[in-house]
């Protein structure tokens, strides 16, 4: 009856809480699977932007869910999902342990993940590649998932190759410089070769006295 009191059980105020609760917490979840999508929305807008691949890694650590790009830089046939086993079947040998320890590494710390690898393309080239990730711990109560970016530097790391290929040319004709300039010094020291220039005019005695303070 309207207006008149009426008094709550605990057993009642129990159950209430408890609706209230689940409530609270589908809210929650919902608030956070929103926030999600529209970060990864965005994400997918400035990675297309910049010509990035954006993956997403599944909880069990098994699969990724990835925008076209990835699949363009790695050379495979287009597709939303790529699975680790295929992925790291495309990494050169050398580097394969190392990414798959560094995505290890990545899946249980909110540290943020990054690393240069090369990647052997179905076609026979290989591509340099450059990945960053880190974990999002997803709504409460949820799955906590591996959230990443990869580019292709490739061109940065020719021009690294290069460059040191050049410092290590200088320093090579530095060193053959110095060697020359120690037998020149070694030879004017012991005077050889002089002995058999001829002549005692002074063009000739001054230009020996240049090449001995050399």
């Amino acid at each position: 009856v309207a207006g008149e009191e009426r008094e709550w059980t605990a057993e009642l105020v129990g159950r209430l809480r408890t609706v209230a609760q689940v409530f609270a917490n589908a809210l929650a979840r919902k608030r956070d699977e929103l926030a999600l999508r529209a970060t990864e929305e965005q994400l997918r807008m400035a990675t297309s932007a910049a010509e990035m691949g954006l993956w997403v890694l599944d909880a069990a650590g098994t699969k990724f869910a990835v925008n076209g790009k990835v699949m363009d830089l790695l050379g495979l046939p287009p597709g939303d999902t790529l699975e680790v086993a295929h992925l790291a079947s495309l990494v050169h040998p050398e580097d394969r342990e190392r990414v798959l320890e560094g995505l290890a590494r990545a899946r249980s710390s909110l540290e943020l993940g990054q690393a240069d690898y090369r990647i052997l393309r179905p076609d026979g080239t290989v591509r340099w590649l450059h990945s960053v990730g880190r974990l999002y711990a997803g709504a409460v109560g949820g799955t906590a998932r591996l959230m990443g970016v990869t580019s292709d530097i490739t061109e940065r790391k020719d021009l690294e190759t290069q460059l040191r290929q050049s410092l290590e040319e200088v320093q090579r004709l530095r060193d053959r410089l110095h060697e020359e300039n120690v037998f020149l010094r070694e030879q004017l020291r012991r005077g050889d070769g002089h002995d058999r220039i001829v002549g005692e005019s002074e063009a000739v005695l001054k230009m020996l006295a240049q090449a001995r303070r050399v």
